[in-house]
């Protein structure tokens, strides 16, 4: 609903037929296959799965360029974007299994102190896309630790939105 409000007071124009695309696609889905880390239960002879331990170094990035296209395909400068990671700090009360960092110097390298843009003070991400290509670039850290499904969704003016499914799976 934040974002919602947010997009409502913008002024960049997102004219009607626009959409966001997340690496040249429409919307998408990447998939990691894992050997979940499962802990044994209290008398050791099974294994719970409702217990899977979060080990915090054990990640992997994913690169995305996220733009706004008009419905000729040609990309919008210069507007408002807002992303929103389901199942980041901001947005899940549990350890975050997904990190957004704005890629802000384009290195495809996290900068952990400087990138850092989904923490739990942060509704969502906001900035403008770029001035010469249309794109912005953000990095999502995934954990692999155990099973889940998140999504990066993003919004540009009232026409605009997208989103990109994040599954870890055994």
């Amino acid at each position: 609903l934040l974002l919602f409000l947010l997009l409502g007071c913008e002024s960049d124009v997102v004219t009607p037929g626009s959409e966001v695309y997340f690496n040249g696609e429409k919307s998408g889905e990447t998939e990691w296959v894992i050997k979940p880390n499962y802990q044994r239960d209290t008398d050791g002879d099974g294994v719970n799965d409702a217990d899977c331990r979060i080990i915090e170094g054990l990640y992997q990035d994913h690169y995305f360029r996220i733009a706004v296209l008009n419905k000729n395909g040609i990309p919008l400068t210069d507007i408002r974007m807002f992303v929103h990671l389901q199942l980041a700090e901001n947005t899940f009360s549990q350890y975050p299994v997904l990190k957004l960092y704005a890629d802000r110097n384009n290195n495809g390298v996290v900068d952990e102190l400087e990138e850092y843009a989904s923490s739990s003070m942060d509704p969502a991400y906001s900035t403008k896309t770029g001035s010469s290509d249309g794109e912005i670039a953000v990095i999502v850290r995934v954990n692999l630790s155990c099973t889940y499904a998140g999504s990066i969704s993003a919004f540009a003016g009232r026409n605009a939105s997208g989103r990109f499914a994040i599954r870890v799976s055994e």
